[in-house]
This record gives C-alpha cells, sequence and structure tokens, in this order.
C-alpha cells in the first residue's frame, strides 16, 4: 500500500494512444488521471513518448496491424505538462495488464512505483508462449524493473462486489484481478469525489458492445472476435462478461474499458461538465453532495 496522498480531488480521461484497426471501431488508450491531495496516480498509462517516435521498434511489427495513429501529443507526458504536472509528481501506476499499449509509456515516469499483479508481472518476463512474446515487450518491462510492486496474496479487500487488494490509505483505490484476457489481468477501482465508483475494465472486455449485445453494429462484433483471438483464456470472457453486464447495470458504478471511443468521449464530457464551479442555488444555498460511498465486508 502507497504512503498517505490524501483523498482524491478530481479523475481525468486521458486518451494516450489511439489505434485505427482495419473494419473495426477507433480505439483508444483510457487512461485515469487521478489528482490526490498529496501526488498523482495514473490508472494504465498507454503509449510513451520513445514508443510513439520509434513505434516499430519498440512495439515490434504486430502493431502494424492494429494501425496506430502515433499522435505527439497523446503520450501521458505530454499531457500532464499541459495540465502543469512534472514527471516527479506521479507517485504511482496501476496497471490493468503489461501489454505494450497500457504500459509503454511508464518510461517516461521513472519514479513512479507500478502496481500489477505477481501473475501478470511473472507472464510478462518469461514470455512462455508466441502470443506473449507478441504482447509483452522486454523494452517495456526493463524500464519498470526495480520498481514493480506486484502482488500476489489473497485479495483482502471487497469493493463492488468483487474480491480486490487496497492500493491507498484512503480507501480510494483497488486493483482487482480479472484474468482472461491475460494470465493476471485486473480491473482498477477508483473512487471518484464526484461521480462514485470509477471501474476502469482494462481489457476485460473491448468495446462497450460486450454490455449490450443485442445491440452490436458488425464493426462492433468484429472487435468482440478479436477479443476471443488475442485472449490469454477465451473460456474465460463470458463469466467476465457477464459479471460486468452485472456491474455496469448498477446505477452506482460507470464500467468502462480501455478502448471504447464512445465510453471515453462521454466520460470525458462528464467529467468537465463536473468540473465546472458549482454554483449554490438560490432557494436552498445548499452545497451539492458527492455520493455516498458503498461499504462492504470481505464474505
Amino acid at each position: 500500500m502507497s504512503p498517505s496522498l490524501g483523498t482524491i480531488r478530481r479523475v481525468r480521461h486521458l486518451n494516450c494512444g489511439t489505434f485505427r484497426p482495419f473494419r473495426m471501431p477507433e480505439f483508444v488508450s483510457h487512461v485515469l488521471l487521478c489528482e490526490y491531495e498529496h501526488g498523482v496516480v495514473l490508472v494504465d498509462v498507454g503509449l510513451g513518448r520513445d514508443d510513439v517516435a520509434h513505434p516499430y521498434r519498440r512495439l515490434g511489427l504486430g502493431a502494424k496491424g492494429v494501425r496506430p495513429v502515433l499522435s505527439a501529443d497523446e503520450p501521458a507526458a505530454v499531457q500532464l505538462h499541459a495540465l502543469g504536472i512534472a514527471e516527479t509528481d506521479v507517485s504511482m501506476i496501476v496497471a490493468t495488464h503489461l501489454d505494450y499499449d497500457h504500459i509503454g509509456g511508464a518510461a517516461d515516469f521513472p519514479t513512479a512505483t507500478v502496481h500489477v499483479t505477481g501473475t501478470e508481472l511473472d507472464a510478462a518476463r518469461r514470455r512462455p508462449s508466441l502470443r506473449e512474446r507478441s504482447r509483452y515487450r522486454p523494452v517495456h518491462i526493463g524500464a519498470i524493473d526495480g520498481r514493480v510492486q506486484a502482488h500476489t496474496a489473497e485479495p483482502t479487500a471487497t469493493i463492488v462486489g468483487f474480491r480486490a487488494y487496497p492500493l491507498d490509505q484512503g480507501e480510494n483505490l483497488y486493483l482487482i484481478p480479472m484474468p482472461g484476457h491475460t494470465a493476471g489481468h485486473a480491473m482498477v477501482a477508483v473512487h471518484d469525489p464526484d461521480r462514485g465508483w470509477l471501474i476502469h475494465a482494462g481489457d476485460a472486455f473491448m468495446h462497450g458492445s460486450v454490455l449490450r449485445p443485442e445491440r452490436a453494429r458488425r464493426d462492433e462484433r468484429t472487435a468482440q472476435r478479436a477479443e476471443r483471438m488475442l485472449a490469454w483464456n477465451a473460456s474465460a470472457l463470458n463469466p467476465n462478461h457477464s459479471a460486468l453486464r452485472d456491474a455496469a447495470a448498477r446505477p452506482d458504478l460507470r464500467v468502462f474499458c480501455s478502448h471504447d471511443r464512445t465510453q471515453f468521449d462521454a466520460l470525458v464530457a462528464e467529467s468537465k461538465q463536473l468540473a465546472r464551479p458549482r454554483h449554490r442555488t438560490v432557494a436552498t444555498d445548499a452545497p451539492v453532495e458527492p455520493p455516498a460511498r458503498q461499504k462492504e465486508t470481505p464474505p
């Protein structure tokens, strides 16, 4: 668990890597910027500056198949600079998993501790199969060596119905194991002071159509098929998706994945709306109250 960061003041949504795969929807790399009282935490980190400058040396030739846009404005370090946040202000990166489009930018934040499941770190280091050798890039894993906190014990908390590892002292941040896409894949739960629980599901699903399968378009169904092809354990996807549909049906949760552009745009708009100065009403002169937090106890 990290030293005390205080409470979360604001959560922003950043796209740190756009992809335009053939016959599929445009993909983003959805990163959460969590601004605490005493530091900054990133949930995933997307592509880094060197990935954009030297893409196929760092990402591998297989990245050509998903057609990365490689915009110099998208790396997290560049976007944080525009907000007045230095690389050294980032004390923690919480990785849903270690695929190149989720961890590449960690090299830009050399003082940040990286949190990940122990199973994921082991798979990324050993790369035991062709699939792992394609998705995990040694240059990215080497950049986080010596500053990784790998979570290997049984999770000690229950949050929004899932077993989880608490990552801060304020009960605002949790790592939730959900293997399937990779051997040690996880989700991340963040308590936003304005919106309640945000569930960053990483690649536990690849497109929002998984949450509403009866309305999926053709390009969205193509994305769903690609998800199964990329999965470390495709048999885990159906139960994972079922659990996520149940979670998404709850009005107190916002469940989203890493790559859905529509989900990302909606959350950005919502976040900006909430960030505007709040005016008290003339009738009540009462401040707007944040949503109540749900307390859970382990089963």
